[in-house]
């Protein structure tokens, strides 16, 4: 007689397989989200420091990046005097910037940076830095 099917014991066999391996990509999944998110942040600060410093030398004048925080989430307002040009803020609150400190980067209209109320002009993104020269280059220490 020629049955076709599965038997219950290559079912349990199967099932144990698929637990196993989602035992071990589990973890490994949620680290990867974890690095994702920091990226995601750090990128967004990235690229509200560059569109200040652009910014700065399109209009020939003073372009004041300014993070501020706030319950766990942080917002960037590039500024021109009172106006601001355009809002960068955080996407899920979890990622610490600057340990919760505000503070304010300056460039002048050659792309230089000016005052900065951060120490070493250094912004931080959870555990990733984020360094403003004198030159206005915006760079990640050791790189």
């Amino acid at each position: 007689m020629n049955s076709r099917g599965f038997t219950l014991i290559e079912l349990l066999v199967t099932i144990a397989v698929i637990v196993i391996m989602a035992t071990i990509a589990i973890p490994n999944f949620s680290s990867l989200i974890e690095r994702n998110r920091l990226a995601a942040e750090y990128n967004n600060v990235l690229t509200g420091l560059h569109f200040a410093r652009s910014e700065a030398v399109k209009r020939r004048g003073v372009v004041i990046a300014e993070i501020s925080t706030d319950s766990g989430r942080w917002g960037m307002d590039v500024k021109v005097g009172a106006d601001v040009l355009r809002t960068f803020s955080s996407t899920n609150g979890s990622i610490a910037v600057n340990d919760g400190n505000s503070g304010a980067v300056e460039f002048n209209g050659l792309g230089r940076r000016g005052s900065c109320t951060f120490p070493s002009c250094s912004i931080s993104v959870g555990d990733k830095e984020i360094e403003i020269n004198a030159a206005g280059n915006i760079v990640r220490p050791g790189s």
